[in-house]
């Protein structure tokens, strides 16, 4: 699990520049590149192109740690290198600063400055952070002896040692970010919700006046600025975050509590955000109304009604097909992504030993919330009957809850979790709890 989330790192450890590709991250890179600026005279068909870039977009996702929070998330120590390892860095440490005192001391203020970003870094070690820090040395370094000869061949060595740690170092930026993204969205995004593409229209100033005590008609300027602030942060997917016990939907109560919205921007790495903005933009063309010519493209084993399978997450639609469906009838669904109002990641109460848990209730688990026959406004659908489909032991259940919002292409809201326990409350009501 160590090297599967270090190797990025690894990769990049040695100091001499290397200018030939490698790892399948460059691989992933070529493929996109290839799919994006087709050779001329190629004869390959719609489905070709539509099948390789899909591939591609997936092995990115798959090297991705940005949707796959359990590479980090269940990782002790990110990056922490051996006992043994520990005590050959001392030694080595304590010969360098009696033969190379300035190294040391420059060494030492590194290494400090290492263990401050891993306090504000949990998913971090101090060696991951060193070795950032390192890179970010070694690019200076490199730049500042750009000038420092007019031979051409001298010249031509810095760019190429310049263009060696750049990519270097924005590689482990990357990564870094990545496993970010992982931790934010492994702890505190436990519950989604849809939202509506198009804004709903601005009401006219007669629904914001109010009569006052003396008889007279008073503006209502804090309702006014909400329905403002709604409707103008909408176009670019303002999430916010919500404690309420009963998690409010319709928009005339989030409106009424307008203090309580939290307008966040979080920062994903460029490979997470260009490649939910290339799904996103691929898949505007796809009308998910249609069940028929999708394509398969990530699949993640569990449990539905007891009953073992795999949810199977296509371009247009989400389905489970159970293992034993040809020996016995049982449970299945098959719906698509336009019908999504609500998802959100669940976990049962230890209660029973682990290995029984697995085997019975099960862990890890996803819930999904379709809109039933009559739910066509979002703004109403809390009205009527909801479809919930409780999918329970999902194998990588994070990077599964990621990925539907990443190839849905829909709008998302962040909501606060709520908890379900086993043995809970009689009534079955849900409570939040803090992010």
């Amino acid at each position: 699990m160590q090297n599967e989330k270090l190797s990025s790192y690894q990769d990049l450890d040695d100091s001499a520049p290397r200018h030939e590709p490698n790892g399948l991250r460059s691989k992933a890179k070529k493929k996109a590149k290839r799919l994006i600026k087709i050779a001329e005279g190629s004869s390959l068909s719609e489905d070709n192109e539509e099948d390789q870039f899909l591939d591609a977009v997936v092995e990115e996702i798959n090297q991705s740690a940005a949707f796959d929070a359990d590479k980090v998330l269940n990782a002790s120590g990110l990056g922490n290198v051996s006992r043994k390892q520990r005590t050959k860095n001392i030694l080595q440490g304590t010969a360098g600063a009696i033969t190379h005192p300035i190294a040391s001391i420059k060494s030492k203020a590194t290494r400090k400055t290492a263990e401050k970003l891993a306090k504000s870094r949990p998913y971090l070690s101090n060696q991951a952070d060193l070795d950032f820090l390192e890179a970010h040395d070694n690019l200076n370094q490199a730049k500042d002896a750009q000038n420092t000869s007019d031979d051409e061949d001298a010249m031509e060595d810095n760019l190429n040692n310049i263009n060696h740690y750049e990519k270097k170092f924005h590689t482990i930026e990357r990564s870094r970010e990545e496993m970010r993204v992982a931790w934010v969205t492994g702890r505190h995004v436990h519950r989604v919700r849809v939202v509506d593409k198009i804004p709903p229209p601005f009401p006219s100033d007669e629904y914001f006046e109010r009569p006052n005590d003396q008889g007279s008609t008073e503006f209502k300027w804090g309702k006014w600025i909400g329905y403002k602030l709604l409707h103008g942060s909408h176009n670019f997917t303002a999430q916010y975050i919500d404690d309420f016990e009963e998690l409010p939907f319709d928009i005339d109560v989030l409106r009424r509590h307008i203090e309580r919205l939290i307008i966040v921007r979080v920062g994903t790495s460029d490979a997470s955000a260009d490649a939910i903005g290339k799904i996103e933009k691929h898949f505007q063309t796809l009308n998910s109304a249609d069940m028929d010519g999708g394509h398969d493209i990530l699949s993640f084993g569990c449990t539905f009604h007891h009953v073992p399978g795999r949810l199977i997450i296509s371009s247009k639609t989400l389905r489970f097909e159970a293992l034993v469906h040809s020996i016995m009838p049982c449970e299945s669904f098959h719906r698509p992504y336009s019908e999504l109002i609500e998802m959100s990641k669940q976990q049962t109460e230890d209660v029973l030993p682990a290995s029984l848990a697995k085997m019975t209730v099960g862990k890890d688990k996803l819930e999904l919330k379709f809109r039933g026959a009559e739910g066509s406004d979002l703004h109403n659908v809390r009205q009527n009957k909801h479809v919930v489909i409780l999918l329970e032991n999902v194998r990588r259940r994070d990077k599964a809850f990621n990925s539907i919002i990443g190839f849905s292409g829909v709008r998302w809201q962040c909501l606060q979790k709520t908890s379900k326990k086993v043995g809970g409350q009689a009534d079955g009501k849900e409570k939040a709890n803090p992010s």
